[in-house]
């Protein structure tokens, strides 16, 4: 989701906790020496976290992994 402050226009880009855990394990984590990855979580429903080639997949909507 691609969100613009009212203060200074930016965009500012939000992504969900479990694709920033993916997207953190994916580069300083234990998956750091593979491609591809996938980060599963449970702790506020279901839900996934995708690395492909070290690129976060997000989906057409943003909610890949949802």
């Amino acid at each position: 989701m691609i969100l613009r402050c009212a203060a200074t226009y930016a965009d500012i880009r939000a992504l969900i906790d479990r694709m920033c855990a993916a997207l953190a394990e994916a580069t300083h984590g234990v998956a750091r020496d593979v491609q591809d990855s996938l980060y599963l979580t449970g702790t506020s429903g279901i839900g996934a976290g995708i690395v492909r080639r070290k690129t976060l997949m997000r989906g057409g909507a943003g909610f890949a992994g949802e």
